[in-house]
């Protein structure tokens, strides 16, 4: 797959336009086009593409490799992102590494992540009207079994045969099995002793908030995982994350709903 500085360069040359051009209408040397060029600098801003994207008459999707349609009339950045109110200026640099690590998946990948996305974007309108009914129907109580109890700390055992029936105060998702929190390293989203819901599940994406098994005690963590190492995180950050190694027998049981 070609690079970013690689298309920038193959467009140029179509249209015969000189780097000092662009370097011109950028405010930067011409040095710099050429080390976008040859791939010096190997993640030029979002904001950097899209004006580099409009003085090539091109949209900045066709420049990192996400589509092969280099007509600037289907440029997203002047519709979707117009329609949106989004700016490339107010765009983050964190969210353009996001954009750039994207880039580089392939399209079947590239799709995964767009539906993750588009799922977690649900889940989290979904939190807003769940504290909306929560406040609506106040003296809402359900008989929830809680399975056990999951460490946010330094792990236990899961017993499921100790259940216990507790009156639970607001709505209850759907959810395959519910659990008590123990510890404080999951504050602010957890505190001790609250009740989580949790879906079954063997497999989670980096960054869910899990049930998972290491070493035979089960903790509530978030899964992280980049550049083939995998980490059990604490949101409170008095606690250091927790490795795991290929010497750890871990499993993933199940994912929170948040």
């Amino acid at each position: 797959m070609t690079t970013v500085g690689e298309r920038i360069k193959q467009r140029r040359k179509v249209l015969h336009i000189s780097a000092d051009l662009i370097a011109d209408k950028l405010g930067v040397s011409r040095s710099t086009i050429f080390r976008y060029e040859n791939g010096d600098i190997d993640k030029v801003p979002i904001s950097v593409i899209s004006e580099i994207a409009k003085i090539l008459h091109t949209t900045p999707q066709f420049l990192m490799g996400w589509s092969n349609n280099n007509n600037s009339s289907s440029d997203i950045n002047n519709q979707e992102l117009e329609q949106s109110n989004v700016k490339p200026s107010e765009i983050s640099s964190e969210e353009s590494d996001h954009i750039l690590i994207i880039r580089q998946l392939d399209q079947n990948r590239k799709h995964k992540v767009y539906t993750y996305a588009q799922n977690q974007l649900k889940e989290q309108d979904g939190v807003i009207n769940l504290v909306d009914h929560i406040n609506e129907d106040s003296n809402t109580y359900t008989d929830v079994t809680i399975y056990g109890a999951a460490s946010a700390g330094v792990g236990e055992v899961l017993m499921d045969e100790e259940h216990n029936v507790v009156s639970y105060h607001g709505h209850v998702p759907a959810h395959d099995y519910a659990l008590l929190v123990n510890g404080d390293s999951m504050e602010p989203l957890f505190a001790d002793q609250q009740i989580i819901f949790v879906k079954s599940a063997t497999e989670a994406y980096s960054g869910q908030i899990i049930i998972g098994y290491l070493n035979g005690k089960a903790y509530v963590k978030k899964f992280w995982c980049q550049d083939n190492k995998c980490e059990l995180i604490s949101l409170n950050p008095k606690y250091e994350p927790i490795e795991i190694t290929k010497d750890d027998e871990f499993e993933i049981h199940g994912i929170v709903i948040l």
